[in-house]
């Protein structure tokens, strides 16, 4: 069982939206927020954001401030409490809580994010977010501590032993934040042994083949998953990209993304080697 991303969203979005939640956490800065001439761009946009933005694409106007933003960001390990500090004293505003708000603006918008979010590779997302809050223990975060607790209790329950404990789990999930879907349960089925009669095994493995030998050789691409993972490593999961933007030879992947490898025919030969009687 696993929180679904709808609610995952909305508490990621929350907890960047209150000040002492996320001072304390590292700064990102996004790299799909592109410079064009005075303008940054954001045209690819996460669910988070489009969860609370109605508009489907984005664009600041470039400052001195901005840029000194993306440099202290990327070039250094930095707090958002930090980066305040900063930018006050770097433009000599001290107004710490005008800084403040300039960041939140930024973080709304996706600018910049911040390490809150869990990354592809980590599979239990309420564990890590948890494990961020780390140092705080107030009301909110001890009720997001009481939905793993009971997560991992269903986790351990039999299947058809657990309604109550999911319900249970519903309700407080629905306190926090309301939507759609809660939860993702996979079902795990158990079997020691397996037993498929040896000659519809036969049958099957022939069949199949059979289908082989009269499939057209090297069709399409040569490992969606190798083409699966670059999306994934360039823009991100469950992002929106324009597909103009995908073709480009600059910020995509180039027209070559669409192009087919040149086909070898197929197997009739083998094809009569095997079953052509003379």
């Amino acid at each position: 069982m696993k929180v679904d991303g709808e609610w995952l969203y909305k508490l990621v979005s929350y907890i960047e939206s209150i000040d002492e939640y996320y001072q304390n956490l590292k700064v990102i800065w996004n790299s799909k927020a592109h410079i064009i001439n005075d303008r940054i761009y954001l045209n690819e946009q996460s669910a988070i954001y489009l969860n609370n933005n109605k508009d489907t694409s984005f664009s600041i106007k470039n400052s001195e401030l901005l840029v000194f933003i993306k440099t202290t960001v990327t070039n250094n390990n930095i707090t958002f409490s930090n980066l305040a500090e900063k930018i006050n004293q770097e433009f000599e505003i001290n107004d710490i809580t005008k800084v403040k708000v300039y960041i939140h603006n930024l973080v709304s918008k996706e600018i910049i994010y911040s390490t809150i979010r869990p990354p592809l590779s980590y599979s239990d997302n309420l564990n890590y977010i948890l494990n961020k809050l780390s140092l705080h223990n107030d009301d909110f975060v001890k009720k997001i501590r009481e939905i793993q607790k009971l997560i991992l209790a269903y986790e351990k329950t039999e299947i058809g032993f657990g309604e109550e404990l999911y319900k249970d789990i519903i309700h407080h999930m629905k306190a926090l934040f309301k939507c759609k879907n809660y939860l993702q349960i996979d079902t795990k089925i158990d079997m020691i042994n397996n037993y498929l009669h040896q000659d519809i095994a036969t049958n099957i493995s022939e069949a199949a083949y059979l289908l082989w030998l009269l499939s057209r050789n090297n069709i399409g691409f040569t490992d969606l998953k190798v083409l699966h993972n670059r999306f994934i490593e360039k823009y991100g999961f469950e992002q929106l990209v324009n597909i103009k933007d995908l073709i480009s030879d600059i910020t995509g992947f180039g027209t070559t993304i669409f192009q087919e490898e040149e086909t070898d025919g197929n197997n009739i030969v083998m094809l009569k080697q095997k079953f052509y009687m003379p």
